[in-house]
């Protein structure tokens, strides 16, 4: 991952990285509570985002079953061994 300009100041002013880290995480948190008391927007149907989102939900779903099947095939091929 590069690092901005900003954080390269801090390190050469001699802030430690995890301090730099611990900014980034305050920085974080204000901006997620901040969405997360915004209400959702509708999104209408045929709209370019109802589309990804009903994409990504349909891809959810089948990597979900592909990991199950996995799952299941290395439980039922490790069980095998025992026999």
């Amino acid at each position: 991952m590069e690092i901005s300009d900003m954080e390269q100041r801090l390190i050469e002013e001699g802030m430690p990285t995890e301090e730099i880290k611990k900014l980034y995480e305050v920085h974080a948190a204000v901006f997620r509570d901040a969405l997360s008391q915004n209400e959702q927007p509708e999104i209408l149907p045929g709209h370019p985002l109802s589309t990804l989102k009903h994409e990504n939900d349909e891809a959810r779903k089948i990597l979900n079953g592909i990991a199950d099947q996995i799952q299941k095939n290395c439980c039922a091929q490790w069980a095998k061994g025992f026999n």
